[in-house]
């Protein structure tokens, strides 16, 4: 009977620690939010992701654009999910190959998954190379990308 107290016992307590662990926030950095449109040539640039890469390391958000070329950062997609990215310097990346299952509310039948994992993005914009930056801050982000073949830096704030 007392073996069976001590394993309930630790049980509860196991369920609890992990409890309050899924809850905890306080390892989480400072956090700004973030949305935007991207543009390539002057037109807005679909189905493309946004990646915010903090200089300080760390978790990298992301964002993908919707078919107006406007997204929103997600820090944390689970378990539950975190909108922004960390504040601070952040390198940025966007690139339009894509996984279609990241595009959230967007019609699969309304897509040409061979299109969309195309890449559209110049080389200067995209992988480490990137020369995107931007500083994000606490409170509300509002960016615009303005993206050129010819590859002229941009990362504007709205």
């Amino acid at each position: 009977m007392v073996a069976g107290k001590m394993v309930s016992t630790v049980s509860a307590l196991t369920m609890l620690a992990m409890l309050c662990g899924c809850s905890n926030t306080g390892d989480r950095p400072e956090l700004g939010e973030v949305s935007g449109i991207v543009t390539l040539n002057g037109e807005p640039l679909p189905y493309a992701g946004v990646h915010f890469r903090p200089e300080s390391g760390g978790r990298t958000a992301s964002g993908y654009t919707g078919a107006d070329g406007k997204f929103e950062s997600t820090y944390l997609k689970y378990p539950n999910q975190v909108m922004g990215a960390k504040v601070g310097s952040n390198h940025v990346v966007i690139t339009t190959n894509v996984d279609p299952s990241d595009l959230e509310g967007v019609s699969r039948k309304d897509l040409d998954e061979d299109a969309i994992r195309e890449e559209k993005v110049p080389e200067c914009y995209r992988g480490p190379g990137s020369i995107l930056k931007v500083d994000v801050k606490e409170g509300r982000n509002s960016l615009a990308f303005e993206l050129t073949d010819g590859c002229a830096p941009t990362g504007t704030a709205l």
